[in-house]
């Protein structure tokens, strides 16, 4: 791939917490690819994808990987620099992850805004219920195993999380079975760029002096002006 065309970047970082799915939904979307079984990593992993936008125009996003991060007391406070929007993740099937997600939001808000990074900008945010294939019209499907079936969140309960914190973008997704998973990274790309486009003064980050191999960061990042938009 070639990374030295003058596409905006834009970043992207997915959060929540371990074993609900966010490596398996960037590697879907990203290489369309699907690994079964659970691996926790350690550290950072991250891709690139060129995205063509509904009316034409192509952008980069750059979708940060926090795998493992979740283990240590916060991410680091810099993987949230400059981050032009935030996916949260959860999975359907066990509460505790839904419960959590208060606890990222005030990871956020203690990383973003208590420190002042770019406190003149919001991210865009968008929340991902996944696993939507383990259950059948939001009920536990017969053919899989929980030890609580109350632990299902419902739609219901999705939307009005979704409401109370003024997101938009949520969607259910599988990334076994490959449902909603472009279309929430589309609808984020169109939501950034649009609100970008919009701004005055318009650049961003790229990508610098870094090693990449099989998209994934082998050295610390660097990051300076390009052609995009402030967040």
């Amino acid at each position: 791939m070639n990374y030295n065309n003058n596409y905006p970047t834009y970043k992207i970082i997915v959060i929540g917490d371990s074993g609900v799915g966010k490596t398996s939904i960037i590697e879907r979307y990203v290489k369309n690819k699907f690994h079964n079984g659970y691996s926790s990593t350690i550290g950072l992993d991250f891709h690139i994808k060129i995205i063509t936008l509904k009316n034409g125009e192509k952008i980069r996003f750059q979708i940060w990987d926090t795998a493992g991060q979740e283990r240590f007391k916060s991410i680091s406070p810099s993987l949230y620099r400059g981050a032009h929007g935030i996916i949260l993740v959860f999975d359907i099937t066990d509460r505790l992850t839904f419960i959590h997600l208060n606890r990222w939001f005030d990871e956020i808000k203690r990383n973003v805004y208590d420190r002042g990074f770019d406190n003149n900008n919001d991210p865009i945010f968008a929340l991902i219920a996944n696993k939507i294939d383990y259950v059948k019209n939001n009920e536990a499907d017969d053919n899989c195993f929980f030890e609580k079936k109350e632990d299902i969140i419902k739609l219901e309960e999705v939307k009005k999380y979704a409401l109370q914190r003024n997101i938009t973008t949520w969607y259910e997704t599988s990334a076994k079975i490959k449902k909603n998973v472009d279309i929430v990274f589309e609808d984020v790309a169109e939501k950034i760029h649009k609100k970008c486009q919009n701004k005055q003064n318009v650049y961003g980050t790229f990508l610098e002096n870094s090693v990449i191999k099989n998209d994934k960061i082998t050295e610390k990042a660097k990051y300076n002006t390009f052609f995009c938009c402030k967040m």
